[in-house]
């Protein structure tokens, strides 16, 4: 994996990840892992967590209010449950909203997450960074260099590290919002920000890309043969997608063959 991360690490970027074995309760790879960086929209992974833990009507409520106000026509399709067949996120099922928080991860809708983080922030009468904060304190998950601006990741100033990221996601595997959670993410070939994106496993994979100037991010889950991985992959000042999926690629294909020829090497 370091070999991997020298050889295939952008030039002059900055790279910090994470993986960690969900069934052996530890980080199995980390490479800066507690360096935060610019998540870009990785940190809607914690806008939804944070959102689905407190959703309650008064949530849909205040997100249906903007979506009417919205003038973009995607929005006021959304208002509309019976189109959510044709948006792509018809079979998820979940609270009345639900797709609110499907359409946020599916799309990478900037503007429901921040919306997201705003309502939030005003039924708990905190600021973005204190609200974060506490979620994250109460549920023990390590906060590094955490700086939250906005719910989308869109400002660059947000600054997130893998660790963060792979301890939430432990933490929403072992919680009672597992399937509704997981449920939001992308996954290959769906309609969704990894429609046009393989990672070389296919339907193994769910999760959250995340794109700003510079900056490429990929963290998850990974569905492999004898264990479930979360992962985080962060990307800093590199100017090709395509150069930084081919690492996420080949990290996730060689985390996926370890755990698979690890099975194989207990065999009599």
């Amino acid at each position: 994996m370091e070999r991997l991360v020298r050889t295939y690490r952008p030039e002059s970027s900055c790279v910090a990840l994470a993986i960690y074995s969900l069934r052996g309760d530890s980080v199995v790879f980390g490479s800066n892992e507690y360096c935060a960086l610019k998540p870009a929209s990785d940190l809607k992974l914690l806008t939804t967590a944070c959102a689905l833990e407190n959703w309650d009507e008064f949530m849909v409520s205040e997100i249906e209010k903007r979506l009417h106000k919205s003038r973009l026509k995607i929005h006021r399709l959304l208002l509309d449950s019976s189109r959510a067949e044709s948006l792509g996120i018809g079979s998820q099922a979940g609270p009345p909203g639900y797709r609110y928080l499907v359409w946020t991860n599916y799309q990478s809708d900037n503007r429901l997450a921040n919306w997201l983080l705003q309502i939030m922030g005003k039924t708990k009468h905190k600021e973005t960074q204190k609200l974060i904060a506490g979620y994250l304190e109460t549920n023990q998950i390590p906060q590094p260099g955490l700086k939250v601006i906005d719910g989308s990741g869109r400002s660059t100033e947000n600054r997130l590290a893998p660790i963060t990221l792979v301890m939430l996601l432990r933490h929403m595997y072992r919680s009672g919002f597992w399937n509704p959670f997981m449920n939001t993410l992308p996954q290959p070939g769906s309609n969704s920000t990894l429609r046009s994106r393989g990672l070389g496993l296919g339907s193994r994979i769910r999760a959250k890309t995340g794109y700003i100037k510079g900056t490429f991010a990929l963290s998850g889950y990974l569905f492999a043969e004898n264990d479930t991985f979360a992962f985080s992959f962060i990307v800093n000042n590199c100017q090709s997608g395509r150069i930084a999926y081919r690492l996420f690629t080949k990290l996730l294909l060689t985390i996926y063959h370890w755990d698979a020829d690890r099975n194989i090497s207990r065999l009599p």
